[in-house]
């Protein structure tokens, strides 16, 4: 387990490469609180929204970390 991931060395291969996974998570996230918006369902969709936002919010994050990585 990595004991202070802020401090940990990643390369920035491996911030940028999670990042995109981050940035997918959040549009599958997206798609899925559409498809539950048009079939009505206000409070799934809206729960999909949050995840959404969240997954975007870490991918930032690892982009951040990419932009500061070592190499």
């Amino acid at each position: 387990m990595i004991e202070n991931i802020r401090t940990h060395p990643y390369t920035r291969a491996v911030c940028l490469e999670t990042a995109r996974m981050f940035e997918h998570r959040a549009a599958k996230h997206l798609i899925d609180a559409q498809d539950r918006a048009d079939q009505g369902a206000a409070d799934s969709a809206l729960e999909f929204q949050t995840k959404a936002r969240l997954a975007q919010q870490r991918a930032n994050a690892w982009h951040l970390r990419a932009k500061n990585a070592s190499n």
